[in-house]
């Protein structure tokens, strides 16, 4: 028999002395430990971005691709393995290997290190908490990383060295942030008497990276390239990708660090030790900093154990004090990242059952499967595609991998991490040496980025080498042509520019406006982003119709010359492109940086316009041939609070547009008239919906808007305002250049729910 020592050089060592009551305690621990953390697959990947690209690193890994060569992302070859996404071909594997054998190894590790507390009940709360909380996978490695600290600060037999080593090294290779908090801490190890026992504590780890690397098809060449290019996405991350966080989530995320601050001074760990924790602490900190808004309960999950994870028994006050107030900030965080706090014992219930009924489980996610599929299906894509090797742009990889179409995905899968223009050119190289047959097309991005800046270099590529060739429920499918077409970019101007001021924008005619800037921030802004994160600066467009949008820049994105006019913003701008269809050009813009953090970024920075001309003739009428638009004229312009959704619905091919909404559409001098139906129906899945809502008409004639009509829907109280509605309206004599159709909400809706549609707009010539 074994048991856990509480300050022992072994892991496990013999029962001496103890009695049966100590030996049930050990060993009830370590399965208190595990259960709670099982978690198997329970997510089917669709059009979400976290389980997109969840399932394509697991399929890439079943299928040996080479990370580093053919792809590259912050997680590694293990990553997949992190995240509750389901692949088929690995459950297995995972099941036996990783969440009975690598999980069970964790707990084991964390049992000891929380063994080493002095009282009774503090090793009870502990273990608890690690039990019953639902961790994200980055703050259960973290906790792991630092029990594994605390065990290397003391003397261990060499097999239990190998051991932690291997551990750290699995951890390095699921995530890049791992892979350097797991090797700095050990370096930090070093900092003490027994600095040769930690450069061999370091050498282990990294000997045993390189062994699992080689165990996993990998190519040993390839190790340092993932290194480099996960170096460059992690250091644009915080510019990139930074969200601020709830106010109160920061009050208690920095309260939480004051006390975990004063149990690492206070506490009697060697200063080696210290180093290491301070270095867990800060990745976490970050982890779950940056990305404020949904991030946090990365750090505060990891705050929670920290506190029992070392120290003495003098500071209980302070362990229960930062651990009740991580406890606290977790059951606040936003709904829509956590569960309900009532609900963590029942899911870490079911998490446990899962891990003992796996055919159950399995066949629940098969079943879920079938449905999903049916949901995302594209049959006449999967028809035109076949066997064809086909890649997705931009983040719902899931549906081609639902379709069970031939993925095979470029050096950086998931475009909105292709921060640099280095990495942007990897993929732009990839193409080139193997380039897919097809392309699943949507022009999507997060954090309400402007479009067209988030993967340039791959933007210009597909406008110059693939064309549209069918559209289906929302996605674009993109042919490679025969030839490549050019794209001459011609200098316009230079000039220096401040945030919040107004920059006239050049006209060059039809062709296309592109824009690069050089904004880089500060010693100060570079010290806020290693300490906190970046501010999230804005881009604020007005166009020639006398609309404003903002959409969120991105430095490094913007460094590359991207286009700016006419302003594509989805679908259909993207096919007007190869139409040369009459989009909105920007007439003006400027920035924004919010104003706690001006003093991060220069008063003044450099912009580079360009006039860029395609060398390809205009597909005439494309939109229309391969199903674009339900319309018989695409629309140019579309602002909706969700996607465009287009369904036959009570037997009339209808596209929702989600009021408040609009929908812009370039005139001709020999438009007359316009035509259409209209609608607002109730929410299908019977939640509150909208009850009332306004429908204008309106056209821009030489930069002025003109309203032409006005009508009020209000279903629930009008008869006649229930089912299709017809629109026909006489366009005014003159030369408008849009026409506009708009849905808007009545001033206090606070529902803003409303299934509002079109049908059947037709712009015709006079009678």
């Amino acid at each position: 028999m074994f048991e856990l020592r509480p300050s022992g050089p072994l892991l496990l060592v013999p029962m001496r002395d103890h009695g049966r009551t100590n030996r049930g305690l050990s060993v009830l621990c370590v399965l208190l430990l595990w259960l709670g953390q099982l978690s198997l697959p329970r997510v089917i990947a669709d059009d979400a971005l976290d389980p997109s690209w969840s399932h394509v690193i697991g399929r890439l890994l079943a299928q040996r691709w080479q990370v580093g060569e053919d792809w590259s992302f912050t997680y590694g070859p293990l990553g997949w393995f992190a995240t509750v996404v389901d692949e088929p071909l690995l459950w297995w594997p995972r099941y036996w290997l990783f969440e009975l054998g690598w999980r069970l190894a964790a707990s084991c590790v964390l049992a000891s290190a929380f063994w080493r507390l002095e009282q009774l009940w503090q090793r009870a709360l502990a273990v608890l908490l690690a039990t019953v909380l639902p961790l994200e996978f980055d703050a259960y490695a973290i906790a792991l990383l630092a029990a594994a600290c605390v065990l290397l600060g003391e003397p261990q037999r060499a097999w239990v060295r190998w051991g932690l080593a291997g551990l750290l090294a699995s951890l390095a290779l699921i995530k890049f942030t791992l892979l350097v908090a797991s090797a700095g801490a050990l370096a930090a190890l070093c900092f003490s008497r027994e600095w040769k026992r930690g450069v061999a504590d370091l050498g282990r780890m990294l000997t045993c990276v390189l062994l699992l690397w080689i165990l996993l098809g990998q190519s040993p060449a390839n190790l340092l390239p993932w290194f480099d290019n996960s170096l460059q996405i992690a250091a644009a991350y915080g510019s990139g990708q930074s969200k601020t966080p709830p106010t109160d989530q920061l009050v208690l995320a920095l309260a939480v660090m004051a006390c975990q601050v004063v149990l690492l001074l206070r506490g009697s760990s060697g200063p080696g030790l210290k180093l290491a924790l301070a270095g867990a602490y800060f990745v976490s900190w970050k982890a779950g900093i940056t990305r404020g808004d949904d991030h946090t309960p990365y750090f505060l999950g990891f705050a929670a154990l920290a506190p029992w994870l070392c120290g003495s028994g003098r500071l209980a006050a302070v362990r229960v004090a930062a651990s009740a107030l991580a406890v606290t900030a977790l059951a606040l965080a936003p709904q829509t990242s956590r569960p309900e706090p009532l609900q963590w014992p029942r899911l870490a219930f079911e998490r446990a059952w899962a891990g003992f009924t796996p055919m159950q489980a399995r066949d629940r996610l098969n079943s879920e499967r079938l449905t999903r599929a049916a949901r995302f299906d594209r049959p006449q894509i999967r028809a035109r595609v076949g066997d064809a090797p086909i890649d997705v742009y931009n983040h719902h990889q899931g549906v081609a991998l639902l379709n069970g179409l031939n993925y095979q995905p470029r050096p950086i899968p998931h475009s909105y991490v292709a921060f640099t223009p280095r990495l942007q050119s990897l993929d732009v190289a990839g193409y080139r040496t193997r380039p897919p047959q097809f392309v699943l097309f949507r022009l999507a991005t997060i954090d309400d980025r402007f479009p067209m800046h988030e993967h340039s270099q791959l933007l210009d590529h597909y406008l110059r080498t693939y064309e549209p060739v069918w559209s289906e429920r929302g996605d674009l499918l993109l042919q490679r042509s025969a030839s490549e077409s050019g794209l001459t970019l011609t200098p316009l101007e230079v000039q220096e520019c401040g945030w919040e001021e107004w920059i006239p924008v050049p006209e060059v005619a039809d062709d296309q406006l592109r824009l690069a800037l050089d904004l880089r921030p500060n010693a100060a802004g570079r010290l806020v982003n290693l300490l906190y994160r970046s501010a999230e600066l804005m881009l604020e467009i007005e166009d020639d119709q006398g609309r404003s949008r903002s959409f969120r820049i991105v430095p490094e994105l913007a460094r590359e010359p991207f286009l700016l006019g006419p302003l594509v913003l989805g679908n259909e701008g993207f096919v007007a492109l190869y139409e040369r269809t009459p989009l909105p050009r920007p007439r003006r813009i400027r920035f924004h940086c919010p104003p706690v953090f001006r003093f991060a970024w220069p008063e003044r920075f450099g912009l580079k316009f360009q006039r860029g001309e395609l060398q390809r003739a205009p597909l005439t009428g494309l939109a229309a041939r391969i199903g674009a638009s339900l319309f018989e004229r695409a629309p140019i312009g579309i602002d909706a609070p969700r996607d465009l959704l287009r369904i036959n619905h009570s037997g009339l091919e209808k596209v929702f547009s989600f009021a408040p909404s609009s929908l812009t559409f370039a005139l001709s001098p020999a438009d007359r008239r316009v035509e259409a139906r209209f609608g607002l129906e109730s929410d299908p899945q019977g939640r509150d919906s909208s009850r009332r809502i306004c429908v204008r008409v309106a056209v821009i004639e030489r930069g002025q808007l003109r309203l032409l009509s006005e009508r009020w829907l209000e279903p629930g109280r009008e008869a006649t305002d229930r089912g299709p509605q017809s629109l026909q309206l006489d366009l005014p004599v003159g030369q408008p250049e849009y026409l506009i159709l708009a849905a808007t909400l009545p001033e206090g809706d606070a529902v803003r729910n409303a299934w509002f549609w079109w049908s059947d707009v037709r712009i015709l010539p006079a009678r």
